[in-house]
């Protein structure tokens, strides 16, 4: 690289030579040892070895040899002069303002050193003496700047070391995070740590060998900032696919510490309102998000601060959706209902809601369990960001059908608002399941206490007598009825559509009702024409088709026994249906292919 020359001086005293050898280091070789660090920082990584170590050496014998010509004849003086003015070189050239780049450029150089030494213990014969050649020569350049007598940059070199073995350590680390959502262990590492370890006193810098403990830290430490940033799809996407990513993130940053702690929640926060909380998300998968946060979370830290606070962002905003409520429980009794069976008959924790428990002794809450020694053998200290104000014994007692719920912001709304869609679905749903609801409503009688469930009790109640008189009258009627018999006052309000029902039903509905008032005495049914369902078979050009409809949609339909072609006021005249209802229901049987509107009559609303 960079060739460092000297004049021939007359010997002089040494301090004068020190002066003068001063002067020689900063105006002729630090110029151009500036040159040649810009020039090395530009090299392709397989150079920079060879260069730096010709660059070195060449200070080194530049000042080696204006010291030597200036105390000639005084070898005694020129060595002390000589480590004097090496030390000032060290000062001059590797620090002060050159220190940010000499690191980068001797990190630089660990770095390609590495992959050499672990082809070398590989015994890797391709290009063997040429890499054992440059590590050789990396030990020489380590040596000059480290000596004593030479440069004496030990600080400058350790921390370019340091830097070096967190990319080496990160790099394994990053190579581990590609197939996140696989187990990733941690613990087959030794040999890795190993090389490191001998590398290190390879090159010549035994004083820093780093222990396996050290090493296995900074590996713990990079795994934690590189999850950190894909930690919204571990938590809200992968999971539980990605649950043995988060058992291993959670042992990183219990070993160390909390180390990461901060940054995944900042990075949550931001990827959950960025990603998630959005208006074109739909609120069923926003919904699916918390459950997933909510499970995840809880596994990720054990304290629940984590959850609760990526939580409440969530909940606050989907508190403001119109359609959050019908959302929640149809998800929680719908869609995730055998999952949330399972945690409900797991749990057996009373529910409670958050704002009761403010202020409140942490004892006083009922926990998940009846032990409280076992829970006081693995009690450990809130960590710092838990909120003060919030009951630890709720916090981790949450589960996800409690952290559901708790979005209604009290435990009252989330009842009504499950009595009313118990309601529906026994009534207007084509596929009655009494037997789930019924194991369903045991499991919430786990969560909450035995009043506020009284009516759902009553409603289910209603559907097994119901069944009950179904088959006391089933040998009187011309063709199957399943009725639904309700107790009004424990039901909520059933909107109901009144018309004139066919001939035909009504006729099977009366024989229906005289044998409920056999068996019941003075009581008397009043049918709610619009709720329900009816099974028709449907013949169409010789081909037969069952169809589950409502009762109005059936009458509709059934106009057309009667006579081919009818307009919309003679059906609604003949069924005192509204006319916008009757093009409701005829609009549906077309779209059906079953019905069609007439081209000749069309003017007329004929079909």
């Amino acid at each position: 690289m960079a060739s460092f020359s000297t004049e021939d001086v007359a010997m002089m005293d040494p301090e004068k030579g020190c002066a003068i050898c001063r002067e020689f280091v900063t105006a002729t070789i630090l110029p151009r040892f500036r040159r040649a660090v810009d020039q090395m920082l530009s090299l392709p990584n397989h150079y920079i070895i060879s260069a730096l170590h010709e660059t070195v050496i060449s200070v080194e014998n530049a000042v080696s040899k204006k010291v030597r010509k200036i105390m000639d004849g005084n070898k005694h003086s020129a060595e002390y002069l000589r480590t004097r003015i090496l030390h000032f070189a060290g000062n001059i050239l590797f620090k002060s303002d050159m220190e940010k780049k000499i690191k980068m450029l001797v990190s630089n150089a660990f770095k390609v050193s590495f992959p050499l030494y672990e082809a070398l213990q590989a015994k890797e014969s391709e290009a063997s003496a040429c890499c054992e050649a440059l590590v050789v020569m990396l030990r020489e350049t380590v040596m000059h700047l480290i000596d004593s007598d030479s440069f004496d940059v030990m600080s400058v070199v350790s921390q370019a070391h340091n830097q070096a073995v967190w990319h080496i350590i990160a790099d394994m680390a990053r190579r581990k995070c590609i197939m996140r959502t696989e187990m990733i262990s941690l613990a087959d590492n030794t040999g890795r740590y190993r090389c490191i370890t001998d590398w290190t006193v390879m090159i010549g810098l035994s004083r820093l060998k780093p222990t396996k403990k050290t090493l296995q830290q900074a590996m713990e430490k990079c795994f934690i900032t590189m999850l950190a940033e894909k930690i919204y799809d571990l938590v809200i996407v992968e999971y539980p696919q990605s649950s043995g990513v988060i058992d291993n993130l959670r042992c990183c940053m219990q070993n160390n510490g909390g180390f990461g702690r901060m940054l995944l929640m900042d990075i949550l926060t931001r990827d959950v309102e960025q990603r998630l909380l959005q208006v074109g998300v739909g609120t069923t998968e926003i919904l699916e998000g918390y459950a997933n946060a909510v499970e995840c979370l809880r596994r990720l830290d054990p304290t629940c601060v984590i959850m609760q606070q990526i939580c409440s962002i969530i909940r606050q905003y989907i508190k403001q959706r119109p359609d959050t409520v019908r959302c929640i429980i149809t998800y929680i009794t719908g869609e995730k209902r055998e999952e949330l069976s399972e945690q409900l008959a797991m749990r057996k924790t009373a529910f409670l809601d958050e704002e009761e428990l403010v202020g409140v002794n942490d004892e006083l809450v009922p926990g998940s369990d009846d032990t409280a020694e076992c829970s006081w053998m693995d009690w450990l200290p809130d960590p710092p960001d838990a909120n003060p104000c919030q009951s630890r014994r709720y916090r981790q007692n949450a589960d996800v059908f409690n952290m559901l719920v708790s979005v209604y912001g009290s435990k009252e709304i989330f009842v009504k608002e499950y009595r009313e869609l118990l309601a529906e679905r026994l009534t207007k749903s084509w596929n009655r399941d009494p037997q789930f609801e019924q194991r369903y409503l045991e499991l919430l009688k786990l969560r909450f206490s035995e009043g506020e469930l009284q009516q759902c009790e009553v409603m289910l109640k209603d559907m097994r007598d119901s069944e009950h008189i179904d088959r006391l009258v089933d040998n009187l009627l011309p063709f199957p009825i399943n009725a639904r018999i309700i107790s009004s006052f424990f039901w909520p309000k059933i909107e109901n559509e009144e018309f004139a029902m066919p001939q035909a039903l009504m006729t099977g509905l009366d024989e229906y009702a005289r044998g409920f008032e056999t068996h019941k005495g003075s009581r008397k049914l009043e049918w709610m024409s619009a709720v329900g369902s009816i099974e028709l078979e449907v013949e169409l050009d010789n081909v037969k088709a069952v169809v589950a409809v409502s009762p109005a949609h059936a009458a509709v339909l059934s106009l057309f026994t009667k006579k081919e072609t009818w307009t919309v006021d003679e059906m609604a005249a003949e069924l005192k249906m509204d006319k916008r209802n009757v093009k409701k229901r005829l609009e549906w049987w077309q779209n059906s292919g079953v019905v069609y509107a007439s081209a000749v009559m069309r003017c007329q609303a004929s079909y």
